[in-house]
Order: structure tokens, then C-alpha cells, then sequence
């Protein structure tokens, strides 16, 4: 067993006995919060991976450690869904990604492996680069006749305001285009959703890399398409699907948001 999949596995753990109890805030703003679990989940996280491998980087939304100064970084979201898991609704799970460093190319990002537990149903998805992705060791793969018309839409709800309102500008059109319109919560959970054939497009302004690191492995590896776009250091356009809607999916995103969604690499 890789020590991501460990990490996760020891992370949904701790937040599945608190889930129901655990209400200690210890930051709140108008639109998130953060409670005491996302800190002990990351704790976990890190003492699991960097015991393993202390010289790698470690970037995650509660922590960094020397992130700028190794090939390979883990990239963590402990606990994505807090406001979900603060009110009792059973929608969030643990992320964690591993990408290397292609100083060919500024440094950017390349994926190597990605890992999304959601501790209520115990489903653990997993992806290597250039291994495919899996569904407690089940092999996933999207269908690729399915186009926008056919799918269940999610969109994404930032904390932030400016996010917020771009948001309720994408709603529109995928009313009108898709099958349903859904939002859940937890960006990386929405993302393996993708994988697993339930959810056939994502797409959310201004995305943390944390959030969607691990998420992008699992869709890509399972046959979808995840583009990011740069919208600010660390914050991204997010559009991933199945293959059938892509290209529906981004000239709707960019006349809805007035914004050009060329796509991008990841970088810290």
C-alpha cells in the first residue's frame, strides 16, 4: 500500500470518529470555516508522509514545508468539505496528491499520483500517472459518448465572494445545457465523482490547488478532461469532464464569465 493511500487512510479514520462531535472553530469568516480536525488531519497527513520521505515537499492548506526546495512535493487538502462536515452533512473527504517538479518547463508540475477517501462511504480513489485510476481496486473509465445534454452538472462555491459571483453566472447556462445542475462542496470528492461516471462535468472559479491536485490525476487517469487555468497565484478556472462535453463546455464557460479559459499547468 503506497503511503498516500496509508496517509488517507489514517486521515479519514480520524475524521470519521469526531464527524457528528467535532464543532471546535478555530477560524470563521462570512463564507468557510476551519475547525480543529482540518489541523489534527493534516497533522496526521504530514507526520505519515514525511516520515517516509523527509526530503520531499510538503504544500497543503494548512501547511508548508520547503515546498520551493524539492523535485517532488505532496500536495494536501485534509479535510475538503468543512462547512459540510461542521453541519453534519456527509459530503467531504481527504486529498492528497504527489507531483514532480519539471524545471525544463519553469518548474511546473507534473502528476504522479492522486488520492481522494470520502470516510462516510469508505470509497477509496486512487491514480498513478500512466496506470489508470481506480475505485476501491476497481478500474475506472468515463464514457466518451456522453456529451453536456446527458450530465449531471456540479458547480463549485469558492469562499470567496468574487468566486461566488462567477459562480452563479456558470449556473445559467448549464441549466439550460445539462441534464440537472448540483453543488456539493468538496471540489476533490467532485472530481472523483467524474471518474466514477456520476457526475459528468465540474467546473468552478477560483479553485485552490489543493483542492483539485489529487482530483486531476483521478479524472485524467480514469479517460475525462481537467483543464486548469491561471487566475491568480495558487487559484484556478477549473473545468473537468467527461470527454463528450469539453468542447461545449469551455466556450459556455467563457462567454458566461466573460474570461479566457486557456489551459494551463499547475505550479506553486
Amino acid at each position: 500500500m503506497s503511503v498516500g493511500t496509508v496517509a488517507a487512510k489514517n486521515a479519514a479514520s480520524l475524521i470519521s470518529a469526531d464527524f457528528g462531535h467535532e464543532r471546535r472553530v478555530t477560524e470563521n469568516s462570512a463564507h468557510d470555516l476551519k475547525l480543529e480536525i482540518d489541523t489534527r488531519s493534516d497533522r496526521c497527513i504530514r507526520e505519515t508522509i514525511m516520515h517516509a520521505y523527509p526530503q520531499h515537499g510538503y504544500y497543503s492548506e494548512e501547511s508548508v514545508i520547503d515546498d520551493c526546495l524539492s523535485e517532488l512535493v505532496w500536495i494536501v487538502d485534509p479535510l475538503d468539505g468543512t462547512v459540510n462536515y461542521y453541519y453534519g452533512l456527509p459530503y467531504f473527504c481527504v486529498s492528497i496528491a504527489c507531483y514532480a517538479r519539471d524545471e525544463t518547463k519553469d518548474g511546473s508540475l507534473v502528476p504522479l499520483i492522486g488520492v481522494v477517501c470520502h470516510p462516510v462511504t469508505g470509497e477509496l480513489f486512487r491514480a498513478a500517472a500512466g496506470q489508470g485510476a481506480t475505485l476501491n481496486g476497481r478500474y475506472l473509465r468515463v464514457d466518451p459518448e456522453v456529451g453536456l445534454a446527458d450530465c449531471v452538472a456540479c458547480v463549485g462555491m469558492t469562499a470567496r465572494y468574487d468566486g461566488a459571483s462567477s459562480s452563479a453566472k456558470m449556473i445559467t447556462p448549464l441549466i439550460e445545457g445539462a441534464k440537472k445542475v448540483r453543488s456539493f462542496g468538496a471540489t476533490a470528492l467532485d472530481m472523483a465523482q467524474i471518474a466514477a461516471g456520476r457526475i459528468g462535468v465540474l467546473v468552478q472559479r477560483g479553485t485552490n490547488i489543493w483542492d483539485l491536485a489529487a482530483g486531476k490525476v483521478i479524472v485524467e487517469e480514469a479517460g475525462g478532461v481537467c483543464i486548469t487555468s491561471v487566475l491568480e497565484p495558487g487559484r484556478y478556472r477549473l473545468a473537468a469532464s467527461v470527454p463528450g462535453a469539453e468542447n461545449e463546455l469551455i466556450p459556455m464557460m467563457e462567454r458566461a464569465t466573460g474570461e479566457s479559459w486557456k489551459a494551463c499547468g499547475l505550479s506553486l
